[in-house]
């Protein structure tokens, strides 16, 4: 079994506790210098089991051109924890909590990216998928109410 520190892949997940950086903005600087395609929000309403708040931190979403060693990046950000991408759909959605409705949702506008185009798709899903509900309601007379309960009980991923 390959071993995280041998690990190298193109695309990485990070998370950032609040205490480990200043500002977004110098994270924003950071990436931007890097050469990378990017993606990341501050959670600063996510809570605990007992309602509390969590500490504020960033979830990050790295796409490199080429792959990169996980060492490359822990010597970038020592402090985060650092995962790689399994899905980069899910990563992107994982941002605002879109793929998780029992958490606090977050704006997609909230999302700092040099990639607006990962955001855009999303946006556009969801359209297309508010589209097909309202077409949906209109051929069934407004009788969609049991339908709309099976579909949406089932949790869905977009390739």
């Amino acid at each position: 079994m390959e071993k995280m520190t041998e690990k190298k892949t193109r695309n990485w997940n990070l998370v950032l506790q609040g205490s480990t950086y200043s500002s977004v903005a110098e994270i924003e600087e950071k990436l931007a210098n890097m050469g990378v395609k990017y993606a990341f929000i501050e959670h600063n309403q996510d809570q605990k089991e007992d309602l509390t708040l969590k500490d504020p931190h960033l979830h990050l979403v790295l796409a490199f051109e080429s792959p990169r060693a996980f060492t490359t990046i822990k010597n970038l950000f020592p402090t985060a924890h650092i995962e790689p991408v399994l899905s980069l759909v899910s990563s992107i959605q994982y941002l605002t909590h879109l793929n998780d409705s029992t958490k606090v949702q977050y704006d997609f506008e909230d999302i700092h990216t040099n990639a607006r185009e990962w955001t855009l798709n999303h946006y556009n899903q969801v359209d297309y998928i508010d589209n097909q509900l309202i077409l949906m309601n209109e051929i069934l007379n407004g009788e969609y109410d049991s339908w709309l309960d099976i579909v949406m009980s089932h949790k869905y991923s977009w390739p």
